[in-house]
């Protein structure tokens, strides 16, 4: 297991409606890790933030109802950061449109780690599942 707070099962089986759904939950998100790490990886490398932002909001709700409350808190973190970041540049506000453009840029190599995590964190779940 990787040296982060794993789960929280507690929120897991009470934000997916119960054991089997969370089970169901925990599978689905372990399958698509890669396919999802990956496009967080293509938006921020074309600088698509507005991709970047859906992927990441999915990512934190997806993240919530497992009970992988760290990676729904990085992914919220840079959410914001894409919604204020498209503010910014609609408003004109090139100076801070970069400066978020930087932060995204040097937080997501944190989170994509964390989530990749959960391949090897999960797979004895999916297994059981």
């Amino acid at each position: 297991m990787s040296d982060h707070s794993f789960l929280s099962l507690v929120e897991a089986v009470s934000n997916s409606g119960g054991l089997e759904n969370y089970l169901k939950a925990v599978k689905t998100f372990y399958l698509s890790i890669e396919k999802n790490a990956n496009l967080i990886g293509k938006c921020l490398i074309t600088d698509d933030i507005k991709n970047y932002t859906i992927h990441v909001h999915a990512l934190k709700s997806a993240a919530r109802i497992i009970g992988a409350m760290e990676v729904s808190k990085k992914a919220e973190y840079l959410e914001g950061a894409g919604k204020d970041f498209q503010k910014a540049e609609a408003a004109g506000n090139s100076a801070e449109a970069k400066r978020l453009n930087q932060e995204i840029h040097e937080r997501t190599s944190s989170l994509i780690s964390l989530y990749t995590s959960y391949l090897k964190d999960l797979r004895a779940i999916v297994e059981f599942a």
